[in-house]
């Protein structure tokens, strides 16, 4: 049973507090030291300190339940249910704190709660009179990613829940350094595990997605979207003619005959442990996704944005797919499947490009450049926080690039690349 410890500094005297407050397997100890307060309100002899939760000190009565059930030995909670009993609508859309798209249900705990709060002499008081920006260290931090790392937070008075980036860190040492909007029970989070993989249509919680993707599991391209549609009881109106049309978004209409894919049904999943997968995702997913070269039709991708592409040089040295610039799939969608509900989802036009998995998105070696520097570009530091590479871990060959597709995806679970059959090659 992991144990979490807390660090208090206050003043120039160490208080240890010592404690069972987490049972869940993914998180690690919690020792975040002296903050250091760099810009806010504090008055003269007040002092920014973090302490084992004490609950009874909270206005808000839920927030109090919800942060004792979490930080609980017996209780292996995750950030979903954490809002979920707080009465936030985890489908709604999330900021940060600074105004920047986050979706905290794929995020997971790596400590527990603990309070950040004001001391003076022996009182202890959870209201500030403002934001108060601090570096905070958390041994759970040191040499994690920036990109991958977000605080939780929770007004113990109105039970707001905010999400904050780090702004700075110092990843030998652990430091944060953000912007704390309210004083209360805070918590770090990181990234859950996402990788695509080879279908396990056995997993899908919803049984018709299980069907409709067995189906075609044998397929790696030219699976046509009607034989899908078809399959997931999505029939035909007949007086619409031989080929009608479906809406695929809430602009765009096509005809479902005119389509087929360029590559097999692929999953996305969040990965538990070392052979568990999970399906179920509320929100949005900004990532950008990894597939192996050999089970997609690169060459028809190729062909619709570079028609007069060497295609047969390219066969001798795979590598040079790399040198080609990211591009949109015009008249092209990714078809997903929800394996929770079985609903069909669209995304039009992706965005697709070829690399390495190691060289996709911002390098160690550039976030690190970034982090040390006083002031990240914005579009830096939007890629930062929001640039998901998700690997591919059945690829089979990585002495060629992968096909990388960027986009917005609505789900877990599979989905596949369709293109218009005017840009089939023969």
């Amino acid at each position: 049973m992991k144990k979490a410890v807390v660090n208090v500094l206050v003043a120039a005297m160490a208080m240890s507090m010592a404690g069972s407050v987490y049972a869940a397997p993914s998180i690690s100890q919690f020792i975040p030291e002296a903050p250091v307060v760099l810009e806010g309100n504090m008055q003269e002899g007040e002092t920014l300190v973090v302490q084992n939760v004490n609950t009874g000190a909270y206005e808000n009565q839920k927030v109090a339940e919800v942060v004792e059930w979490a930080n609980d030995d017996n209780t292996v909670s995750t950030v979903k249910e954490v809002l979920t009993r707080l009465d936030v609508d985890t489908k709604e859309e999330f900021l940060t704190e600074k105004g920047k798209p986050v979706n905290p249900t794929l995020y997971e705990q790596l400590t527990p709660f603990a309070d950040l709060v004001i001391k003076s002499g022996d009182t202890v008081t959870y209201s500030s009179s403002g934001m108060i920006r601090a570096e905070v260290t958390f041994e759970a931090a040191k040499e994690m990613k920036k990109k991958d790392l977000l605080l939780m937070q929770i007004d113990p008075s109105t039970g707001k829940v905010y999400f904050i980036t780090a702004d700075k860190l110092d990843r030998k040492e652990g430091t944060i350094t953000a912007d704390f909007p309210v004083l209360g029970p805070v918590a770090l989070l990181k990234k859950v595990p996402i990788v695509v993989k080879d279908v396990s249509p056995e997993k899908y919680e919803n049984k018709k997605t299980a069907e409709v993707v067995t189906k075609f599991i044998d397929e790696k391209a030219d699976i046509k979207l009607d034989d899908v549609l078809t399959a997931l009881g999505i029939l035909r109106d007949e007086a619409a003619g031989e080929n009608p049309e479906i809406q695929i978004t809430d602009e765009i209409k096509i005809l479902r005959n005119d389509y087929s894919s360029s590559m097999g049904f692929a999953d996305l999943a969040i990965k538990q442990g070392q052979e568990n997968y999970l399906y179920d995702m509320d929100g949005k997913l900004e990532a950008e996704a990894n597939r192996d070269l050999n089970e997609v039709d690169w060459e028809r991708m190729v062909l619709s944005e570079y028609p007069d592409f060497d295609v047969e040089a390219a066969k001798e040295d795979l590598g040079t797919l790399e040198e080609l610039d990211p591009f949109v799939l015009e008249d092209s969608f990714i078809m997903q499947i929800n394996p929770v509900t079985g609903a069909e989802e669209y995304i039009y036009e992706p965005e697709i490009f070829f690399a390495y998995g190691e060289e996709t998105g911002i390098s160690d070696e550039n976030e690190e450049e970034a982090e040390v520097q006083d002031d990240i570009d914005e579009t830096e530091e939007d890629s930062l926080l929001g640039g998901w590479n998700i690997e591919d871990e059945d690829r089979d060959d990585e002495e060629i690039p992968n096909l990388v597709i960027r986009a917005e995806f609505k789900s877990m679970g599979p989905f596949a690349i369709f293109m218009n059959n005017s840009t089939v090659v023969h």
